[in-house]
């Protein structure tokens, strides 16, 4: 009986007790343990905010007095790549880990006119390639350098991946023009933003690949040059008796996938003479994509607009019209009915394009109605918060399919999103061709070909310390299992890059309900 009673007391403490989650930080590669000293090292979990501590001298971090459960370890540190691990921490025990950064890339070279002569205060990007939510291209900058009096840039502690360097001249902060004078827009002949290696064009450009700890460059070209464009048109808002003109609005102009605190042309429009309330002009940039972005506020109320277009040269006429967002409804509906507390539930619509907002997150009501504000755009509804096994079944569109819904200043009608519980449930391995576990490799089910223009049939996972994942929520049928040792956000929606891997893939099926394991080799990148 006393020993009965003792055992359960231990079953109990242990219940109760605390966990613990410590580590050690050191640089990968290194010939000899390289601790890293105050390395920013983040906790993610259920609660908020996440706990961040960072390491001591000795490398090491701990976190005390958690729940057991799985955990997110993200780390940061200048000089290194930045590293995610997934953990799972015991409930009353210690989970001790291993994180190993790499050493970032450098990119270094040198910027020249079209005389060979150095060229100093230009600005040098690193323009990451990556994916979109639907799997299009798309560049981002993620690095700027500015050269100096020999021309030379350096730019430091990259990520890996594919990348184009771009050499700009900064924008020059030109007098505001008086926007009734359309040709006030300078326009003329200058050197232009140029890509690697030496071509306007980025469609002619030269991509680079840059690996963990490695110093590429030099990579030298000479700046080109191209007629400067700029933009003109009449900015409004919709109110009561038609559309009005607004008094002193600033609009921005920023190239496609450039940071805007780096590159930035601003207008604003005519306010002193009635006649010309809202014309605006936009000038002394280059031909290109760019994103033309305002906000306004009247009476509390902010009113935007954000919009992607192709400058060729002086393009007049350019209509914007300000809005307060469109209203979306949606009925979120579940099989069987009231399987999922829908107030847990909250609703995205994600932009269609990275580089446009997307409208704020917001929270499903007990009757599975949803009511969003968005601006005009091309928008894929997402449904968030979903429990383990439930999945989103069918999301019926005003197009009737499950293709991104377009937004115009009308309220539009989403229609039903259809939520099932009776998800598939994966458990499985990754390994090497030596079959030793490969932790950090990003596990991706690839649906059928008929369900591939869907991306809420994919499912995605990220292995742990010991290579092993788990994925739930499975939407029944057949897919195709993929693990990458690293792989670009949706970079497996694009059809051509995963052209490239078809064959290397796990067929499998899911059926309803059903419990699955697999050991999936790794994938190594070219």
């Amino acid at each position: 009986m006393k020993a009965a009673l003792l055992l359960l007391l231990l079953q109990v403490s242990s219940a109760v007790s605390p966990a613990s989650l410590s580590g050690l930080v050191t640089e990968a590669r290194s010939p000899y343990v390289h601790t890293l000293f105050n390395a920013r090292v983040e906790l993610v979990g259920e609660s908020e905010p996440n706990p961040v501590v960072k390491t001591g001298a000795d490398g090491r971090f701990l976190f005390s007095n958690l729940r057991g459960g799985r955990y997110r370890v993200l780390v940061t540190e200048d000089g290194y790549i930045h590293k995610a691990l997934n953990v799972v921490v015991p409930q009353g025990q210690n989970n001790e880990v291993r994180i190993e950064m790499d050493p970032a890339p450098t990119v270094v070279g040198h910027i020249r006119d079209r005389n060979n002569v150095p060229m100093s205060n230009i600005l040098v990007e690193a323009l990451k390639v990556g994916y979109g939510p639907r799997g299009d291209r798309t560049i981002t900058a993620m690095e700027s350098a500015l050269t100096d009096d020999r021309g030379e840039y350096h730019l430091y502690w990259l990520d890996n991946g594919e990348y184009y360097i771009r050499a700009s001249p900064l924008p020059r902060n030109l007098p505001i023009q008086d926007a009734l004078l359309l040709n006030a827009v300078p326009v003329g002949s200058q050197l232009g933003p140029t890509y690697n290696p030496g071509t306007r064009n980025l469609k002619e450009a030269a991509t680079i690949r840059l690996r963990a700890g490695s110093t590429y460059g030099p990579i030298d070209f000479q700046m080109q040059l191209n007629a400067t464009a700029g933009i003109t048109g009449f900015i409004s808002t919709e109110a009561g008796l038609g559309y009005v003109g607004l008094c002193h609005a600033d609009i921005f102009v920023t190239p496609a996938g450039a940071s805007p605190s780096m590159q930035q042309y601003r207008g604003r429009s005519a306010c002193d003479n009635p006649a010309g309330l809202g014309n605006f002009s936009v000038g002394g940039f280059w031909p290109g994509t760019y994103v033309v972005s305002s906000e306004f506020t009247i009476d509390g109320v902010v009113w935007m607009i954000h919009r992607k277009m192709e400058v060729k040269a002086l393009d007049r006429g350019i209509s914007l019209t300000l809005v307060a967002g469109t209203i979306v409804h949606g009925q979120i509906v579940t099989e069987p009915e009231g399987a999922i507390n829908l107030r847990l539930l909250r609703f995205a619509l994600e932009s269609s394009d990275p580089e446009l907002p997307s409208p704020r997150v917001v929270q499903v009501d007990a009757k599975g109605e949803v009511f969003a504000f968005a601006e005009p755009g091309d928008y894929s509804p997402r449904v968030l918060n979903l429990p383990e096994d439930a999945y989103v079944k069918f999301a019926k569109s005003s197009g009737g399919d499950e293709r991104p819904v377009h937004v115009e200043f009308t309220p539009l009608e989403l229609g039903q999103i259809t939520l099932a519980t009776d998800g598939g449930h994966m458990d499985g391995l990754v390994v090497d061709d030596s079959g030793h576990p490969i932790s950090n490799a990003i596990v991706v089910l690839v649906p059928d070909a008929g369900r591939r223009s869907s991306p809420q049939q994919y499912r995605t996972a990220e292995s742990d310390a010991d290579g092993r994942f788990t994925i739930r929520g499975i939407p029944p049928g057949d897919y195709k299992a993929f693990a990458w040792e690293s792989a670009e956000d949706n970079a497996y929606l694009n059809a051509d890059y995963l052209r490239n891997y078809e064959g290397l893939g796990t067929p499998m099926n899911v059926a309803p309900s059903s419990a699955l394991t697999a050991t999936l080799r790794v994938i190594l990148q070219n």
